[in-house]
C-alpha cells in the first residue's frame, strides 16, 4: 500500500511541477512583451495575436518595468513547483526508493513539452522528439547503473564527530572547491557575453551545479538533524555527550557545521532558482527543461560517487558513462532541432518562402540599380525620422533617372514595331 501511495505522490508531484514551469515561462514571456510595448509603442508580440495590454502603472514620467514578484501567474507557477517537490517527491522518497522516484521526473518534462506546444506556441520538431527519447534513455541508464552500489554511507555516520571528520576529508573539500571555481568561472563567462552570444548549455551547467550542491548539503544536513533528534530522545546526557559519543567534539563545532550546511543549502537553492528563471526568460522551456533535468541527474550521480562513495563495480561505471553520452547526444538534438528533420509540409513551405523571396529580389533589381539604395522592406523606417545612416536619392536625381527610363523606352519602341 505504501508503494502505491508513494508512486501516486511522485506522479502527482511531477505533474504539478510541469504545470508550474509552464506558468512561469508564460509569465516571463508576457512580462517581456509588456516591457517591449512600454519602450516601443509599435511593438507587437509574436506569440499573441493582439498587443499586450498596457498596465496602469505605465506612464511617460516613469517607464514601466516588469516585476515577477508582482505577477500572480509567476507566483502561482513557482508555488506549484515547490508544492510538487515538497508534497510530491519528498513524500514519495519517504515511502519508495529513490531509484523509482528519480526517473519519474521525466513526467514533468513531458508535461512541459505538451503544454508549451499548446499554450506557448513552441514548435517541437522531429529532431527534438528524437532528443527527448535519447535523454530519457540516458537518464534511465545513469540511474540504473549509479544505483548498483550497496554501501550506504549514512550507516557509518552515527556520531557528530564522525560526521565532522567525514565532511572535512580532502575528497569532499576538493569537490566543493571544484564546484565553486567552476560556477564562478561559468557565471563570469555568461556575464561577459552579450545577449546574442549567450549559450543555453552554460545556463544548464550552472543550474545543475547549484542543484548538486543543494542535494549534497541537504543530505549532510539531514544526517546532522537525525543525530540531533536521536540526542533529544535520550533522557540523560547533553548534546555534547550523544554527538561526541566519547570522541572529541564540541557544541560550537556542531553549531558551526550546521550553519555552514544551512548556508550551502540556501546558496544552492537560490542560485539554482535564479539561473533557472534567467534561462526560462531567454530560451524555450521545451529545450531548457529536459536538458536541465538530465544534467541535474548526472551531476547528482557524479557528486554521490565522489562525496558519498556511491561507486559500483567497473561495468557499472561503463554503463553510467554510456548514459551520459546518450544524454549529450539528446542535448545536441534539442539544440539543433530546428534545422533538420523537417516534415514534407514544412519543407514545401520553406521552398515556397525562398522562391517568393528570390522573385521579389529579382523584380526590384532594376529599380534598385537606377534609384539607388533601397531600404529593407522588412525593416522600413519611419518616413518622418532623420536617420543619417540611410542614403536617400534627391528629387533631382530621381527626375533625371526617370527621364533616362522614358528615353530608353522611346528608343526601344521602333525596334519592336519593325519586328
Amino acid at each position: 500500500m505504501s508503494f502505491v501511495v508513494g508512486l501516486t505522490a511522485a506522479l502527482a508531484g511531477n505533474t504539478v511541477i510541469g504545470v508550474g514551469n509552464c506558468l512561469q515561462k508564460y509569465a516571463l514571456t508576457h512580462g517581456e512583451a509588456l516591457n517591449q510595448s512600454a519602450s516601443n509603442p509599435n511593438y507587437s508580440s509574436d506569440s499573441d495575436a493582439s498587443p499586450p495590454p498596457t498596465p496602469r502603472s505605465m506612464s511617460r514620467s516613469k517607464p514601466y518595468t516588469y516585476s515577477r514578484i508582482n505577477d500572480k501567474v509567476w507566483l502561482t507557477g513557482i508555488t506549484l513547483v515547490y508544492l510538487g517537490e515538497l508534497c510530491g517527491n519528498w513524500i514519495a522518497l519517504s515511502l519508495i526508493p529513490a531509484s523509482v522516484v528519480t526517473p519519474l521526473g521525466i513526467l514533468a518534462v513531458i508535461i512541459n513539452a505538451v503544454l508549451a506546444s499548446c499554450f506557448l506556441n513552441e514548435h517541437i520538431s522531429s529532431k527534438q522528439r528524437l532528443g527527448y527519447v535519447w535523454i530519457l534513455l540516458g537518464v534511465l541508464t545513469t540511474i540504473l547503473f549509479s544505483a548498483t552500489t550497496t554501501k550506504d554511507i549514512e550507516n557509518d555516520l552515527l556520531t557528530g564527530a564522525r560526521l565532522v571528520s567525514y565532511i572535512t576529508q580532502p575528497r569532499v573539500i576538493v569537490w566543493l572547491c571544484v564546484i565553486v571555481l567552476a560556477e564562478c568561472s561559468l557565471i563570469a563567462t555568461v556575464r561577459t557575453r552579450n545577449k546574442e552570444q549567450s549559450s543555453l548549455v552554460l545556463y544548464v551547467i550552472i543550474t545543475a551545479g547549484f542543484g548538486a550542491v543543494t542535494v549534497v548539503a541537504s543530505k549532510f544536513l539531514a544526517v546532522l538533524l537525525r543525530l540531533w533528534m536521536m540526542d533529544a530522545r535520550k533522557e540523560e546526557g547533553g548534546l555534547i555527550d550523544v554527538f561526541s559519543d566519547g570522541e572529541a567534539v564540541s557544541i560550537p563545532m556542531v553549531a558551526l557545521l550546521m550553519t555552514a550546511l544551512a548556508v550551502a543549502l540556501t546558496v544552492g537553492i537560490s542560485g539554482q532558482e535564479i539561473c533557472k528563471q534567467i534561462a526560462l526568460s531567454k530560451y524555450k522551456v521545451t529545450q531548457f527543461q529536459p536538458m536541465f533535468y538530465a544534467s541535474h541527474v548526472t551531476f547528482v550521480a557524479i557528486s554521490g560517487m565522489i562525496v558519498f562513495k556511491e561507486v559500483g563495480v567497473w561495468w557499472s561505471m561503463l554503463g553510467f558513462m554510456a548514459g551520459v553520452l546518450a544524454i549529450i547526444r539528446g542535448a545536441i538534438y534539442l539544440l539543433d532541432g530546428d534545422e533538420l528533420f523537417l516534415s514534407d509540409e514544412e519543407a514545401e513551405y520553406d521552398c515556397d518562402i525562398q522562391s517568393e523571396s528570390a522573385s521579389d529580389d529579382f523584380e526590384h533589381l532594376e529599380t534598385d540599380a537606377l534609384l539607388g539604395p533601397r531600404v529593407n522592406r522588412n525593416n522600413v523606417p519611419n518616413p518622418n525620422s532623420t536617420d543619417a545612416g540611410i542614403a536617400r536619392p534627391s528629387s533631382f536625381a530621381i527626375e533625371v533617372r526617370a527621364g533616362m527610363l522614358s528615353v530608353e523606352s522611346l528608343v526601344k519602341e521602333p525596334k519592336s514595331g519593325t519586328k
